[in-house]
């Protein structure tokens, strides 16, 4: 009804007095004020998705400068730290004190020792042998004063000193028994009865020149014995 006399209403006065007898003629609900529509709350407005840059995965391979799109970001935990491994017990330190004096001195005098050794060899093959007596005895007396205790070595050193000794010894006789001027002048010569002429008279085997004995007359060089050293000797020399 109030509708049919609104539409009636061209006046905006008489629209306005419509109005106001419509709301007057509304029943009123006894102890139960008016109700008032509230406005339905419009719906939160979907938050755009974030781009975020994935992260670097040495192990995966992924490529840095791919993004992922449609992905929110969300807080991750903090990953949780693997315990420290405990320190491994401590192992026994081997035993690197320095030597001790009397065993370094007898380490230094042992390597001396074959040093005067080696030296006296080389001084032999050269017949140098004032220099082997040398040094075998630097040698020997090194082994005595440090007390070393290697018979091997000591019977090496010994042993090149009495060859030492024996030929220095045998070129001494030699050279003076060149120094006594004996020549051979001539041999007769029979297996049985050789004969050798020197100094102008004929000698024959187990006779003495100069102190020196004829030993063995060859046909060519007769043969002297003469301070324990042989001694040859040719025709015209």
């Amino acid at each position: 009804m109030v509708r049919t006399e609104l539409r009636m209403a061209r006046r905006p006065g008489a629209a306005l007095s419509l109005i106001g007898a419509a709301l007057v003629s509304l029943p009123a609900f006894a102890g139960e004020p008016p109700q008032v529509l509230a406005k339905p709350a419009a719906a939160p407005e979907a938050e755009a998705p974030k781009r975020v840059f994935r992260e670097w995965n040495p192990e995966g391979r992924r490529d840095p400068f791919e993004f992922r799109s449609q992905e929110t970001v969300e807080e991750r935990p903090e990953p949780a730290r693997r315990p420290e491994p405990a320190a491994p017990p401590e192992l026994p330190q081997p035993d690197r004190r320095p030597s001790q004096p009397g065993e370094t001195s007898l380490r230094q005098a042992r390597q001396f020792v074959e040093t005067k050794a080696a030296d006296a060899e080389a001084y032999l093959a050269v017949q140098s042998f004032d220099k082997v007596l040398e040094a075998c005895t630097e040698g020997l007396n090194k082994v005595k004063d440090a007390q070393i205790a290697d018979q091997a070595l000591v019977e090496r050193l010994e042993r090149l000193r009495a060859t030492a000794q024996r030929l220095k010894a045998r070129l001494e006789i030699e050279e003076e028994f060149r120094k006594l001027g004996i020549e051979i002048q001539g041999v007769v010569w029979e297996p049985g009865n050789p004969l050798a002429l020197i100094k102008g008279r004929s000698v024959r085997r187990g006779d003495t020149v100069e102190n020196a004995l004829v030993e063995q007359i060859g046909p060519a060089e007769v043969i002297f014995l003469y301070k324990g050293v042989r001694c040859r000797k040719s025709i015209g020399r």
